[in-house]
């Protein structure tokens, strides 16, 4: 089911899932989602059905664990792998071809997934097995580009298309005044303004939704009401003129509301950080990061709960996202917002130095014996934030963006430690390490004078993650794994006089670093050959032990391996 923002398609994809599961019909569903990082994976999708199948059949469930005994890491294999051994040999050994009731596996939202490429490469890898699986996938997305190709590669007799957009306007507008009614009992009865709403709708079941939500939304619901329906929709142009009107007359209430300059600039650095946020962050997280009181993000808040949910104002613990992607594309769009709009180079900015700042403030060495009672829980909540993601919105930025090079040089020079060992106590060695391969690759181009420390940090890093993957001795960061750094590593020389080590080399020290980055062990014969996959990220290597081997090239991480090839 394809369909423009708006439309309904989660809201479709959500009650036909509700229906399945009423009816024992359905297998599985994944609602994709650009808020969260793991619900944007496209490597989560095919797990988390397997998962989800086991649950709803025992066989299915027996079949799983015998393969997952013999491959426990299939959930970080490629694509079609993980789709051959986690889905259909499992369905197969099961029901064979052959299942009594219909099993759909209901997948929402793709566009939502960071990497279209393999969102494309994954509609391909369905099409190839749907057919012999004995399943059926319902699949929403937008009509973007890559995405609309994949489909187009499938073979048409395996699928069935519907263009949500497509549906005729009175079936569309016979269903959002049914919802409308509903929703305004108690103000549409006779009242000729409903019309004007729903003819403002127009196809998008999002205006109406969020119309609905604003007028309930506290204040005086017959003035909300009036003033929606008085909303002139010629204020844009294109499909979603309607919608940003909407939008900006509920921005335009709130910035009214808040008469002092100051509640205006908290309204945009609130709104800032939800619609930058990798991971939609709570009050207090927000609270911690903007260096702004939960009393002060709340009242930012109050006169946008039609577009941005929040649970409650006295739960700071629960994370705040906008309802709809739509409404982050409005405000990062200068040509539909206008003075509404919010530069999204600006929020990462704000947000990558606010992240930097509170790791200056909080991150100091053995963490792990921190007082809890001198400790509160929104500020571990902000520095894990900044921590896991501020090096995601430094790359963001670009030269123009007025980069202050001694700003970075500073986490290197204070935080790079104490970083590591709070990111090894949360278990996210690999964050650790992934953050530090895309800070390098954006210094190279956009900020030199940093690529050199970041190079250090990211060889340091890797020599020590063993280390850093087990929480219990984390702390050696600070003692034995400095002591093993060349000489000439920046690193060494910042730390090693400032944490006065007792023991030292006193003979064999290296000055520099090996040319050798990583060492990939496994192969248990003499390798025939290697090569670099184009992207660079993976090596592919042959074997006289009868094994083709790809590994991730930037760490000790094997990726795929088929065992018993003998023309090597």
């Amino acid at each position: 089911m394809n369909g423009m923002a708006g439309t309904g398609k989660t809201t479709i994809a959500y009650s036909f899932s509700q229906i399945l599961h009423e009816n024992s019909m359905l297998g599985a569903s994944f609602f994709c989602s650009r808020l969260e990082v793991d619900s944007s994976s496209v490597h989560r999708i095919f797990p988390t059905i397997a998962y989800s199948l086991a649950q709803h059949f025992p066989s299915v469930y027996h079949a799983l664990v015998q393969i997952l005994e013999q491959d426990p890491d299939l959930g970080h294999k490629t694509l079609k792998q993980q789709m051959s051994s986690l889905i259909v040999a499992p369905v197969k050994t099961a029901f064979g071809n052959v299942i009594k009731k219909p099993v759909v596996i209901v997948m929402d939202a793709l566009d939502e997934c960071a990497n279209q490429d393999a969102v494309a490469e994954m509609l391909l890898i369905l099409s190839q097995y749907s057919s012999s699986l004995p399943l059926k996938f319902f699949i929403t997305s937008r009509p973007e580009q890559k995405i609309r190709k994949g489909f187009g590669r499938l073979k048409t007799e395996t699928i069935s298309k519907f263009l949500l957009h497509d549906v005729e306007k009175d079936i569309v507008r016979a269903d959002i005044e049914v919802y409308t009614r509903k929703m305004l009992l108690e103000i549409a009865e006779g009242r000729i303004g409903l019309q004007t709403l729903i003819d403002h709708a127009g196809n998008l079941f999002i205006y109406a939704a969020t119309a609905c939500k604003y007028i309930k939304d506290g204040g005086n619901i017959q003035e909300r009401f009036e003033t929606v329906t008085g909303i002139s929709a010629g204020l844009t142009t294109g499909q979603t003129e309607s919608l940003d009107a909407l939008y900006s007359n509920i921005l335009n209430t709130a910035y009214d509301k808040a008469k002092e300059v100051q509640e205006q600039k908290d309204i945009n650095r609130v709104l800032c950080a939800v619609i930058s946020a990798f991971s939609p962050p709570s009050i207090n997280c927000m609270s911690t990061l903007l260096n702004m009181p939960p009393a002060r993000i709340c009242a930012a808040l109050s006169s946008l709960h039609s577009v941005v949910h929040v649970v409650s104002s006295n739960n700071w613990s629960s994370p705040i996202s906008t309802f709809h992607a739509s409404f982050s594309d409005y405000l990062t769009n200068i040509q539909r917002s206008g003075k509404r709009y919010l530069n999204s180079s600006v929020s990462h900015q704000l947000l990558a130095f606010q992240c930097h700042a509170l790791m200056q403030k909080h991150l100091h060495q053995n963490l792990c014996n921190q007082d809890s009672g001198h400790t509160k829980a929104g500020i571990l909540e902000g520095l894990e934030y900044a921590c896991v993601y501020w090096t995601s919105h430094v790359i963001q930025l670009k030269s123009e963006d007025n980069i202050d090079d001694q700003v970075l040089q500073l986490f290197f020079d204070r935080s790079l430690l104490p970083w590591l060992e709070y990111l090894s106590l949360l278990g996210k060695p690999d964050t650790a390490l992934g953050s530090l391969q895309s800070l390098e690759r954006w210094a190279a181009i956009y900020c030199p004078s940093i690529l050199f420390v970041t190079n250090d940090a990211l060889r340091f890093g890797k020599e020590n993650y063993e280390l850093l993957s087990d929480q219990e001795y984390c702390l050696e960061i600070y003692n034995s794994a400095l002591v093993w750094l060349p000489t000439q590593s920046p690193i060494y020389k910042k730390y090693k006089l400032e944490k006065s080590i007792g023991c030292r080399i006193t003979c064999g020290c290296r000055q520099i670093w090996s040319a050798c980055e990583v060492v990939l062990d496994g192969h248990s014969s003499i390798v025939n050959s290697a090569m670099f996959s184009p992207d660079g990220q993976h090596v592919v290597s042959a074997s006289r032990d009868n094994t083709v081997r790809i590994w991730n090239a930037s760490q000790d991480n094997l990726r795929l391996c088929w065992r018993d090839i003998q023309a090597l």
